[in-house]
């Protein structure tokens, strides 16, 4: 998989939903996932290679960090600006397929005194993909089939599964993804409960979701008055399980990060959802008849550490939450699952308090996992104009097969 920087940098800790600088309500993909690099353009990209183990069947993951000016271009105060885990222009994500709503407000939604709520209201049937060097909007190509819009034979399928609840990923009706590439190679997005799950076993939640409201007549969830046309929709789905001909498999697993907010403007009922979250670990050197009754060959951990950056003190929980520390992360808008969410906090955010600070590749010696290589990163806040973002300052590369 080829690694794309697609998402930008928010500077905005303010009490609302919207500020000058960006709009936490938008969902984290970004308009400018299919830029071109040429000379035309002015875009500039670079990528860091982080080379993995081989395995026996050599179907290993492409890990590496990718930045692009581009993916900093295109902001308004309508997208979320903040930066990716790994900083400003770069970024570290293996895929993801994700679904638009909109503002209920944008579709003419009102409160009995004439104010509009914060909530998000379907739109249409919609797929953006960002995976394998390819981004943007998915086009339908028949009942739950869709391809690329530069259809280059890869065939993309949606699934369900409703009727055991097989998947368990939190999605309306179970849904998730299939993309078959030309090669063979199967990737599925939100596929959560791997091959050989059972109970007790971990899930990969991959699947990230929001409540969305179908106001309308045969929309998703649609009922007899607003307050009930609402249910949990899937606004991502991220790549957590490739499998190839011979069977060779590998898992992604993730963090996921959960908010609430005050749902339905009159009722302001606290709901919880998926604000964000990161990648925990890749595991490969897999067969796909035994996901889970195996040690995988070999596997990539991730370390995530607060997105807070002190100067005098590691400890970001001493650190007041609306302080520069944490520059671009709206504390303010945070409400937990046994608090009233109040005014300012009563639409869907989307945010992550983490950011990537070690990448370390392991293999399997002696049935216990061995370092190979690490890679350390350091941030600082950067600033640009007049705001300060999250920025990649250095790498710190360590081989350890010496010791």
């Amino acid at each position: 998989m080829v690694l794309r920087a697609d998402t930008p940098t928010v500077l905005a800790a303010v009490a609302e939903e919207q500020g000058e600088k960006g709009d936490y309500k938008a969902t984290s993909l970004s308009p400018s996932a299919a830029w071109n690099t040429n000379l035309n353009t002015g875009d500039f990209t670079w990528s860091y290679a982080m080379p993995v183990p081989d395995v026996p069947g050599d179907l290993t993951p492409t890990v590496g960090l990718s930045y692009s000016s581009g993916g900093i271009d295109g902001r308004t105060t309508n997208t979320n600006n903040q930066a990716s885990w790994v900083g400003d222009g770069f970024d570290l994500w293996p895929g993801f397929i994700e679904r638009r709503y909109k503002p209920c407000a944008d579709d003419g939604v009102k409160n009995a005194d004439g104010n509009k709520p914060g909530d998000l209201c379907w739109a249409y049937d919609n797929a953006y993909m960002s995976f394998n060097g390819k981004g943007g909007e998915l086009v339908p190509n028949g009942t739950d089939s869709w391809k690329l819009k530069s259809d280059d034979g890869t065939k993309i399928d949606r699934l369900y599964g409703s009727d055991t609840n097989v998947r368990g990923n939190g999605a309306r009706k179970d849904e998730y993804w299939r993309v078959t590439t030309p090669d063979g190679i199967r990737y599925y997005f939100g596929y959560n409960r791997l091959p050989g799950w059972a109970d007790g076993k971990e899930t990969t939640d991959s699947t990230w979701t929001a409540p969305v409201f179908g106001d309308d007549a045969d929309e998703p969830c649609h009922g007899a008055a607003f307050a009930d046309s609402w249910c949990q929709q899937a606004w991502r789905w991220n790549l957590d399980y490739v499998v190839d001909p011979h069977g060779n498999a590998i898992a992604y697993y993730y963090d996921k990060e959960t908010n609430s907010y005050g749902r339905n403007l009159e009722a302001k009922d606290n709901t919880r959802y998926v604000r964000g979250g990161n990648l925990d670990r890749i595991e490969y050197g897999l067969r796909s008849s035994s996901m889970y009754g195996t040690k995988p060959l070999a596997k990539v951990d991730f370390t995530s550490g607060e997105r807070c950056l002190p100067d005098t003190q590691s400890d970001c929980a001493s650190i007041d939450k609306d302080a520069f520390a944490w520059y671009d992360t709206p504390w303010d808008l945070n409400c937990t699952a046994d608090e009233d969410c109040d005014e300012g906090r009563l639409a869907p955010v989307f945010f992550t308090r983490k950011r990537l600070t070690k990448v370390t590749t392991q293999v399997l010696e002696g049935g216990a996992p061995k370092a190979v290589d690490s890679w350390s990163l350091v941030h600082r806040w950067g600033k640009a104009d007049t705001d300060y973002q999250l920025e990649l300052e250095s790498i710190q590369h360590t081989g350890h097969t010496a010791e």
